[in-house]
């Protein structure tokens, strides 16, 4: 066996070492039982559920579209039949994540041959620096994004190589909006370059096919008499929710200058920039960095960067992937020079920083969605069994046959339009409570989510989570009845389940007047 391919084979031994440690850990923390570090992954087994039985929407008496996502729940759905724990998505991203490191891998032996050790380090780093392993455990489908954008990169580049077009790259152009819609960037600035490159057939082929399954998606959703844009994307991105007093796009740069992965991420594309002006370039090597960094501003004005790096990762890699790429002579004279160790090492250091962070807190944000989240589906499966409302939707509505109200809107068409409509008066969520026959609501009253409620809900207590608060909304969850008559019914059912609760869980009692 060669130096460079038995460097390659230890550095994804590491890998995987690193994975399966951290779901070993994960496991040990909540109990020997397996929790994504998210809960949004059971809003969309929730949803894959009811997918099998013919039905879209998280509750079978209504419609709805609460995925991030057009394919990834019709996938789930495909193997729910034979996942009755919903380990389906584990699965996807553990293979998912190691063909991502697979590619970034074999990229950088590819040019950092000749020094199998400076390889390893700077592969290492490129995954550490993206939290493709944190990634794994969201339950989320990014790691499949994050390989079909790396595919379409690897794909570009070979044509740039003089390769020729391949009709998967094609296939992976149409297939990177479908998993996420923020690959849409990606997806038209690479096509761009494909057709630049004379491969105007394939190219046009691969946009109608983008935009008849979003058109597609838009006229199913309709008629199912909901809005064609999903409910998650109005609720969640701040372009189209519009919730800020200034335009939707400035109030997205704003915030995303002011996220460390945003911060980074604008200094790859500085450099990415930088190329674009040198006369030592070829021509070949700028038009491909061109659209490359048009899909990374494309992201920057109209993405996302936070919540465990999870928006962004599917951008960001390709682009310090060739940055890495690029720069790759420059970075081993650097190597090279001991006297500028210190300076590169706190340059990988800022880089390194906010996504190792968000694997380090992986095991954590998994023992919060236990402590919390997981409790409360315990709570209403094992105890209440009555429909309920919610303003943080996942663990509840999984593996539950009883109406979920989801008062943020995201499974809920009615819910979200008049939230959205109505922000200073509460009054509305009590209409609804009443129009949905639910008496329990277990909610968040932060600023983020509820300031208020109806005056005449009944604080029965919180459900509160020990730990330091992670990738949960807030440290307690309150429990409110919706009205006196049925204070007695929800007590009598808190009991039992108050007393099987983890210790790093507690719920609080309220004295009822």
């Amino acid at each position: 066996m060669s130096t460079s391919l038995s460097a390659i084979n230890t550095t994804r031994f590491f890998f995987a070492f690193v994975s399966l440690s951290v779901l070993a850990y994960i496991i040990h923390l909540n109990d020997y039982r397996f929790i994504y570090s998210l809960d949004d992954p059971y809003i969309h087994l929730a949803l894959a559920e009811n997918i099998i039985q013919g039905h879209y929407g998280v509750n079978l008496s209504e419609y709805s579209s609460p995925a991030s996502s057009i394919i990834w729940p019709f996938l789930l759905a495909i193997l729910q039949p034979i996942d009755p724990y919903g380990y389906s998505p584990l699965i996807i991203n553990l293979i998912c994540a190691y063909a991502t490191f697979h590619i970034v891998t074999t990229w950088i032996f590819k040019y950092f041959s000749t020094r199998s050790y400076h390889a390893i380090i700077i592969s290492l780093i490129i995954v550490f620096s993206t939290n493709i392993i944190g990634l794994i455990f969201t339950g989320m489908e990014h790691n499949l994004q994050v390989l079909l954008s790396l595919l379409a990169l690897n794909y570009a580049v070979k044509m740039r190589e003089g390769f020729g077009h391949s009709n998967w790259f094609t296939i992976i152009l149409v297939l990177g909006p479908l998993v996420r819609y923020e690959n849409l960037a990606l997806s038209l600035t690479l096509g761009l370059y494909s057709y630049m490159l004379g491969n105007k057939k394939s190219t046009l082929v691969a946009f109608a096919a983008i935009g008849l399954s979003m058109i597609g998606f838009g006229y199913f959703l309709l008629t199912l008499e909901l809005n064609p844009i999903p409910s998650s994307l109005q609720a969640k991105s701040e372009v189209i929710s519009q919730t800020t007093k200034v335009p939707g796009l400035i109030a997205n740069i704003g915030i995303n200058l002011i996220t460390p992965g945003g911060l980074t991420f604008l200094i790859i594309l500085f450099f990415l920039l930088k190329t674009l002006f040198s006369q030592e370039r070829a021509q070949e090597e700028k038009k491909l960095t061109f659209f490359i960094v048009m899909a990374g501003l494309l992201h920057f004005i109209a993405g996302k960067f936070s919540w465990l790096g999870r928006y962004e990762i599917y951008i960001y890699l390709p682009c310090l992937l060739w940055a890495v790429s690029v720069y790759h002579q420059r970075i081993s004279q650097l190597i090279r020079k001991p006297q500028r160790h210190p300076g590169l090492v706190l340059f990988v250091a800022i880089f390194l920083l906010p996504y190792s962070y968000y694997l380090i807190i992986t095991p954590g944000s998994s023992h919060d969605i236990y402590s919390q989240q997981y409790q409360m589906h315990r709570f209403v499966v094992d105890h209440y069994k009555k429909p309920i409302a919610v303003n943080d939707l996942g663990w509840v509505s999984y593996q539950n046959d009883q109406y979920v109200l989801d008062l943020w809107g995201l499974a809920s068409d009615e819910a979200l339009q008049m939230r959205t409509g109505q922000h200073d008066s509460p009054i509305w969520m009590d209409e609804l409570v009443k129009i949905h026959n639910v008496d329990l609501a277990m909610i968040y009253v932060t600023p983020n989510f509820f300031n208020h409620v109806p005056d005449n809900w009944i604080l029965l207590g919180k459900l509160v989570n020990r730990n330091p608060s992670t990738s949960i909304i807030g440290s307690s969850v309150s429990f409110y009845a919706t009205n006196r008559n049925s204070v007695d019914m929800i007590q009598t059912s808190l009991a039992p389940f108050i007393a099987n609760l983890p210790q790093t869980a507690e719920f609080v009692t309220s004295s009822v007047k």
